[in-house]
């Protein structure tokens, strides 16, 4: 009994030894378990693998796998070896740079060691805040403060809360960061949505803030949108760049769409469809109806279920005033220089890199370039700045023959309604296009200045003149800061204008020799020749009169509106009874569509081109005798027809009477108008003006077929031969009892 208690104790001790030793040394951390082969018990599982180790802690050459099978192996010890994987461990440094340089270290992390407190060894404990900038991981009290915050590897979802104090609220900072030890899996996330695999940066604004940092192995996405703020100009185009970053393996398409668009605007992306870590562009159009004002976008990427979105800022801003003009600077020998001038919001007096353009100083015969300010003297584009009302640009010409002329060619389409141009201190680029300089060398200033009131003042005539076809009359006005005027004359007060000439606007004044047709509503009308604006006219009407002779205005009129104004007869010492350029006037024919009267005198014996006339002029004859007009009447649709006219020209002792074409007889000076009504298609009647002392003649039309016939008088000589005219080819007179009569019937 005494070895055997000895044998026992130094057997026990043994095993403490070899325990010891074996599991100190052993790499693979492996716990070992002795095991007597006579015993009947056993350890086995199946996460678990066995070994045979001898009583040296030798292994044996046979691997036992995951289960044993008892047996009688004398004198060996039965090892249990459970497989532990490396300790799972990654940190990620950040470098928190806030403003003035402040920079901070900071590094959070997981260990298979760590935990949600503080562990010693792997945490760091730092003072609390006491500086404008500074920033620390939150810790679990009472160990709040924390540089370095090293969290347990064995959760799915981790986070870290890095806090930031500063103390001026409109500073920003920056966090960088590195990702060389992350493992591949899982996703790490910053304030939410920034994806810290996608990018190394991120600046926040501003004031004290709590930002998580997330880490996970659920799979998802992440949406970024750069630039956070976007500046676009009404009736211009913005574009965002979209991230998608994959987090946990996560490879579905996503579909992206945007919201909070101001008025106006439309938004497209390109491609709308796209997976993570893939990109798209994003571009905002905003119209003439978008406001100037600020809007916030959200941009969202929907994946099946899964759905983020990331909210960017876009600023509407008033478009930036800009337009230039090319000059073409022509020297002689064919020498030519294509020179720039222009204004620009970012534009200064200065040099503008982007904008201005530099050249070479002069070392040609003929040069030209825009003088910039030193040392930047010699600029072929010369970009100022668009806020100034008053902006000079100073295009120097070396010409080295100083006999020749050069020109100057510009075009103003890109210029803006507002503001005026000058060159050469006269000369006004608005109405002109070029201009020819002689010679040698010199500096021509150009010079954009608020536009001067450009003024036109009609003086003669203003109304009441009463002039005389072929007389010579003066046409007058007063003008301010105008190149070239029209002159147009309206002889229906404004309905229609007939340019007269294109004038110089110093001239002031412009004889015109009188011409017809007369009438007693002329105006005439003086305009900018360039664009008609500005513009004046005679105060009122006057009179445009055949003199040494007299006139009677007819004004024909439709229950339609459509009028003819223009139609007169009359008679002058310049004129004969046949056709005279000067004094009768063609009348135009109806238009080819809509409704339309006209009134004109025909005279198809004069053997013309054109025989109908809207004036019809002859020799002045005494109001003892008789003359006769014959004129028509022609309109296109069925209506009431009116024919006024104006005796007050024709002189008292004549006598003035209208007869139509069915014999009715009007006194033209005691009624001043007669009306009738027109048949459906094309209507012509026809009517007869007798003036002076005329026997009454009574014209009317008849048709084939049976006709009324009646005389408002007894005929002196009652033959029908003489009652009819000689154009009635074949008649017969018949009685109210149907039985042919001699003419007249009692």
């Amino acid at each position: 009994m005494k070895y055997f208690k000895i044998y026992v104790v130094l057997f026990f001790l043994f095993f403490i030894i070899y325990f010891h030793v074996s599991g100190s040394t052993s790499s693979s951390a492996d716990y070992r378990v002795p095991i007597d082969v006579f015993s009947a018990g056993g350890q086995e599982g199946t996460s678990t693998s066995y070994r045979l180790y001898d009583s040296v802690g030798q292994p044996a050459t046979e691997d036992l796998g995951t289960s044993i099978n008892y047996g009688h192996f004398t004198g060996f010890w039965y090892a249990v070896t459970e497989s532990i994987p490396p300790c799972p461990q990654w940190s990620v440094p950040l470098t928190v740079q806030g403003s003035g340089g402040v920079s901070n270290i900071r590094i959070f992390g997981v260990h298979c060691d760590g935990t949600e407190g503080y562990d010693e060894g792997l945490d760091t404990l730092i003072p609390p805040p006491g500086f404008d900038f500074y920033s620390y991981f939150q810790g679990v009290a009472p160990f709040n403060y924390l540089s370095t915050d090293i969290q347990s590897s064995d959760s799915t979802l981790i986070q870290w809360n890095l806090v930031i104090t500063n103390n001026d609220p409109e500073s920003s900072f920056t966090v960088n960061w590195s990702l060389s030890d992350l493992p591949d899996s899982g996703y790490l996330t910053m304030a939410d949505s920034i994806d810290m695999r996608v990018r190394n940066s991120v600046e926040f604004c501003c004031g004290n803030l709590t930002i998580p940092i997330v880490y996970g192995i659920s799979p998802d996405f992440a949406i970024e949108v750069t630039p956070d703020t976007q500046f676009v100009e009404i009736s211009a185009t913005g574009e965002y760049k979209i991230f998608l970053g994959s987090i946990g393996g996560f490879d579905s398409p996503c579909t992206l769409s945007v919201s909070g668009l101001p008025p106006g605007a439309a938004a497209s992306c390109d491609p709308e469809i796209i997976e993570p870590t893939d990109s798209s562009v994003l571009s905002i159009v905003t119209s003439e109806s978008t406001p100037a004002d600020t809007f916030v976008l959200t941009v969202t990427g929907r994946c099946g279920k899964l759905m983020h979105d990331k909210q960017v800022v876009l600023i509407v801003t008033p478009p930036c005033p800009k337009w230039s003009v090319p000059l073409t600077v022509q020297g002689s020998g064919g020498v030519s220089n294509i020179r720039i001038f222009g204004v620009h919001c970012d534009g200064t007096e200065g040099y503008d890199e982007g904008l201005d353009t530099l050249i070479p100083p002069p070392g040609f015969d003929f040069y030209s370039y825009f003088q910039g300010v030193a040392p930047f003297n010699y600029l072929s584009t010369d970009i100022q700045s668009s806020d100034s009302t008053l902006i000079q640009w100073n295009l120097v010409i070396t010409n080295n023959d100083p006999e020749s002329s050069f020109t100057v060619n510009w075009s103003l389409s890109d210029l803006p309604d507002s503001g005026c141009l000058t060159m050469a201190d006269s000369v006004d680029m608005g109405s002109r296009s070029s201009v020819t300089f002689c010679c040698g060398n010199m500096t021509i200033p150009i010079q954009l200045h608020p536009c001067k009131d450009t003024v036109i003042i009609v003086t003669s005539p203003n109304g009441g003149e009463a002039w005389c076809v072929n007389d010579i009359q003066s046409i007058c006005w007063e003008s301010e800061f105008l190149d070239s005027l029209r002159i147009e004359l309206s002889r229906d007060n404004g309905l229609n204008w007939d340019t007269l000439a294109v004038v110089a606007a110093d001239d002031n004044c412009w004889n015109w020799t009188v011409t017809g047709p007369a009438s007693n509503s002329c105006l005439v009308r003086i305009s900018d020749a360039s664009d008609g604006n500005p513009a004046d006219t005679s105060d009122s009407v006057f009179a445009i009169s055949i003199c040494d002779g007299w006139i009677l205005p007819l004004y024909v009129t439709c229950s339609s509106s459509v009028t003819d104004s223009l139609s007169y007869l009359g008679v002058s010492p310049n004129c004969s009874d046949s056709f005279d350029a000067a004094c009768d006037v063609p009348e135009p024919p109806c238009p080819p569509t809509g409704d339309c009267v006209r009134l004109y005198f025909p005279h198809q014996e004069w053997q013309l081109p054109f025989d109908e006339f809207n004036s019809d002029i002859k020799t002045p004859f005494p109001c003892d005798s008789c003359e006769e007009w014959s004129f028509e009447v022609e309109t296109n649709h069925s209506t009431n027809v009116e024919i006024c006219w104006d005796t007050s020209h024709v002189p008292r002792d004549c006598d003035l009477t209208l007869i139509d074409s069915i014999g009715r007889v009007i006194d033209m000076k005691t009624t001043s108008c007669f009306s009738y009504n027109s048949v459906t298609g094309t209507d012509i009647r026809k009517f007869t003006i007798s003036v002076g002392n005329c026997m009454n003649t009574f014209c009317a039309e008849y048709y084939a077929g049976w006709n009324l016939f009646s005389l408002p008088l007894e005929p002196v000589n009652t033959d029908p031969d003489s009652v009819i005219a000689d154009d009635v080819l074949a008649y017969f007179l018949y009685g109210f009892d149907g039985c042919q009569v001699q003419y007249p019937v009692l």
